[in-house]
């Protein structure tokens, strides 16, 4: 029973990493969806599409190219990647680009360096600094600035004073950088305001409520700590049962 509970948890997981965030939710037809953990990869990038939500890129790896998928991604043509985890897809349509794909990696672990081991290096779109579901990555900052509340927390805050707020209900204003929609009964929003705690910019709210990447939010929700998912996958702090306000669209 466990290791099927297990089993469940893992795809779970991968569901929340690679829902594809709305833009390819429809039209997909997955053959394998099991995790995939190899050696690693060393590819050069020879293409590059991106989508609001990914970046798709065409690879060469020992004279050999296929397409792999990661969360969007500031790239080059002609930049070197590194990644050991993925998930294959087979006749993948991206509604986005209006394009199917006859085979695309969903890579969980992207790199620009080759030692995985230690994880340094790693860039998994607008993940926290310091954890990405309990894996140290290196994380993309966006330009954010907004005005914080006046009754209000600033994500450090949330991040330094964790510890006693957890419980708490508290409100932030902050960016959406990534939204993913109806994960295990909920919507997970990511949020940054511009503050920055440790490396800690990023701060994980989920909520029943609708918003989209580029709003500008007002989220009030209980922090909760130490959140641990199963798999490995952990959150230091978050956001849970929180009331999303749309203050303003892209």
């Amino acid at each position: 029973m466990k290791s099927v509970i297990g089993i469940i948890t893992t795809l779970l997981i991968f569901l929340i990493l690679f829902s594809a965030c709305g833009e390819d939710s429809k039209d997909k037809t997955i053959e394998n969806t099991k995790p995939t953990s190899t050696n690693v990869h060393a590819c050069k990038v020879v293409e590059i599409e991106h989508t609001p939500d990914y970046t798709y890129l065409n690879v060469e790896e020992n004279e050999n190219t296929y397409w792999i998928a990661v969360p969007r991604l500031d790239i080059k043509e002609g930049e070197n990647v590194y990644f050991s985890r993925f998930m294959e897809m087979k006749n993948f349509e991206s509604s986005a680009l209006k394009k199917t794909f006859e085979s695309v990696l969903f890579v969980e672990d992207i790199s620009f360096s080759p030692h995985l081991g230690n994880q340094s290096g790693m860039v998994m779109g607008d993940q926290s600094a310091e954890t990405m579901h309990g894996r140290n990555v290196v994380s993309q900052v966006t330009n954010v600035e907004v005005q914080p509340l006046s009754d209000g927390k600033t994500i450090s805050e949330i991040y330094e004073k964790g510890a006693e707020l957890k419980g708490q209900k508290v409100k932030v204003r902050a960016k959406v950088t990534k939204f993913n929609r109806s994960i295990m009964d909920r919507n997970w929003v990511h949020l940054q305001d511009g503050t920055n705690f440790n490396g800690k910019f990023d701060l994980l709210a989920t909520t029943l409520d609708e918003t989209q990447v580029g709003a500008v939010v007002i989220v009030e929700g209980i922090v909760d700590k130490d959140v641990d998912f199963g798999a490995g996958y952990k959150y230091d702090i978050m956001l849970k049962d929180a009331k999303v306000t749309v203050e303003t669209n892209l």
